[in-house]
């Protein structure tokens, strides 16, 4: 649905890579869908959520929601158009901007997706019984710089802001997420 229009170029090698685009986490999909529809290699994951109950009134289909709220991933050999697209003062798509810590975008290998991918299919077919692992790790003090050595943000550098022995708060430039302290590793570099 998100995602339908990425499949054609997969195995060409300019097609193997990913640039981060960042909007508004209500955005998320409306920016996927406008993007796509305009021809770009787009992908969201998403999941189906239960429906909302409005006052007296509820509805009873599922509806989709972002996987990763506010992130969505773009084929890399598309980013000199994306910039136009995101600079451009009238546009038909939701305000993005293409994700370029310290002047450049960070190229994201296609195979470091697969984890997203898999917690997307184990999303939309029940297969996640829980969304924190009984794992623990080590807790990290803001500030620390770390990597995590299997996700979208291979190789690059993350800097802690708060951490437990469960979930870890880090910073990549402006972005902000959260992963389980168990696949944080030292940024030693």
């Amino acid at each position: 649905m998100y995602h339908s229009k990425i499949e054609t170029d997969r195995d060409s090698a300019a097609g193997a890579c990913w640039v981060i685009l960042t909007t508004g986490a209500p955005s998320t999909l409306r920016l996927a869908r406008s993007l796509a529809d305009a021809g770009f290699k787009v992908w969201t994951p998403f999941k189906l959520v239960a429906p909302r109950k409005s006052g007296a009134r509820e509805t009873h289909s599922t509806r989709p929601a972002p996987l990763i709220p506010g992130i969505v991933f773009a084929r890399a050999y598309q980013v000199t158009d994306l910039l136009a697209a995101a600079r451009a003062p009238i546009t038909p798509h939701p305000t993005f901007s293409v994700f370029q810590p310290e002047g450049a975008s960070p190229i994201i290998a296609d195979r470091s997706l697969d984890p997203i991918r898999t917690a997307e299919r184990e999303a939309l077919h029940g297969e996640a019984h829980c969304v924190l692992s009984k794992r623990r790790g080590e807790v990290r003090a803001p500030g620390d710089q770390v990597f995590v050595p299997s996700d979208a943000f291979t190789g690059q550098s993350l800097v802690v802001e708060r951490s437990n022995d469960r979930v870890s708060s880090l910073r990549f430039g402006m972005m902000r997420m959260t992963i389980e302290t168990f696949h944080l590793v030292n940024d030693d570099v």
